[in-house]
């Protein structure tokens, strides 16, 4: 059996649905409850509808409403299997990106092929594990990262770019989506070809790939390719934007007594804001750095020496944490001074700033470098949560599939 394959596509009708941004909505674990009830209000067929319970809908209604949504034909499904390219354009930082991947199945029992980064929580396993097993679907894709390139994808793209796609539509971010359907024979076996000997990290979607594995355990053969899970690949030259997640904390011991307990082991400086956030691009990759601001005073905190980190992490199996600050950040600092599980997580520095009073200090992180996140994951260690988040987020809605099928 291949690592990858073609499927099926389950998607919006476009005779039925022609404005597709009143459809999609975010991934289920990136909005709180306002924002989903902000989303199931925009349509009666909005994707969050089946996506996420709520006080008034358990996951049997979301299955008949599913079940309900394919035979009103409100969603299609492909008649034979493909690969999809999938493309957004978007601004960040007043620049045009462009990220390209590939939508397919993934084979999700490939011992030492597939590694994970992040750790997982019994909640989100609970509630994404009803989902499958009541829906008996893929709703959204994993996002999957390849080191290197992925030769197929950027030869698709060059042939596919100036066709029509199947999917185009400017979602309410501002991103332009466009999808296109591979169905060439020639295409779909090299596509598969491609992915022969390769190692596969897992971006976004831990919890899903935990369950899908499970429930393909607990169905077996008995279920057609029960043993894939849906997948977005994309590799590290097609676009990648890894954004930071600072930290906001209500500390458990008075500001300068922090500052003196962890002066040992950082230089402190002061500085404004602007200095703060240059030192930042300017900082030595392998010597740990990050920000704090306490609602009145900027600092960075810089290890004092390298070699403080080569003391820390000398058994080798820690090796591969050394140059990860959120690693450190969490190891070492936040253990000391937080009370249990009282954070606030933010990618946006501004935010994180506001949020900064009432006893509440922000530690302002880089971004966790993807070569880190690699060598890391392959040596079977995982980040905290929460340490890398890839934008855009993979929109839901855009494709699903369904399994058995």
């Amino acid at each position: 059996m291949s690592l990858i394959k073609p499927f099926r596509a389950l998607y919006y009708n476009p005779e039925l649905v022609r404005d597709l941004s009143k459809v999609v909505c975010p991934p289920y674990d990136i909005t709180d409850k306002k924002e989903d009830k902000f989303f199931k209000k925009m349509s009666p067929y909005n994707f969050c509808n089946i996506l996420k319970v709520d006080d008034k809908h358990d996951y049997s209604y979301l299955a008949n409403t599913f079940e309900r949504w394919i035979d009103k034909r409100v969603l299609i499904e492909d008649d034979k299997p493909c690969f999809y390219l999938y493309e957004q354009n978007f601004y960040f930082e007043n620049k045009i990106h462009k990220r390209v991947g590939l939508l397919g199945l993934l084979r999700i029992d490939k011992e030492g092929v597939i590694f994970p980064h992040e750790y997982t929580f019994g909640t989100p396993r609970k509630d994404r594990y009803y989902i499958i097993k009541k829906l008996k679907a893929n709703l959204s894709p994993i996002f999957v990262i390849v080191p290197g390139r992925i030769g197929p994808l950027s030869s698709s793209y060059e042939s596919y770019r100036s066709k029509r796609p199947i999917i185009s539509f400017t979602d309410f971010s501002g991103i332009k989506n466009r999808v296109w359907r591979i169905d060439s024979g020639i295409r779909l076996r090299g596509i598969e070809a491609s992915f022969r000997n390769r190692h596969l990290f897992i971006a976004d979607g831990h919890h899903r790939f935990e369950v899908a594995y499970r429930y393909f355990k607990a169905v077996g053969a008995e279920v057609k390719d029960a043993c894939y899970i849906l997948a977005y690949f994309t590799d590290s030259y097609s676009g990648l934007l890894i954004l930071p997640t600072h930290r906001v904390v209500k500390l458990n011991i008075p500001f300068d007594a922090f500052l003196n307990k962890i002066s040992k082991y950082c230089d402190i400086t002061e500085c404004d804001k602007g200095v703060f956030r240059q030192s930042f691009n300017k900082a030595e990759p392998r010597r740990m750095i990050f920000g704090l601001y306490d609602g009145k005073t900027f600092y960075l905190l810089r290890l004092k020496s390298i070699v403080f980190s080569d003391k820390i992490f000398e058994e080798a199996q820690n090796a591969a944490y050394k140059n990860l600050d959120v690693y450190m950040l969490h190891k070492f600092i936040l253990p000391k001074v937080k009370k249990r599980d009282d954070i606030v997580y933010t990618h946006s520095m501004d935010e994180a700033i506001k949020m900064s009073k009432g006893g509440r200090v922000s530690f302002i992180l880089r971004p966790t470098p993807l070569k880190g996140v690699f060598n890391m994951a392959r040596k079977g260690h995982r980040l905290p949560q929460k340490s890398t988040y890839f934008y855009p987020k993979l929109l839901s809605g855009i494709v699903a599939r369904r399994i058995g099928l």
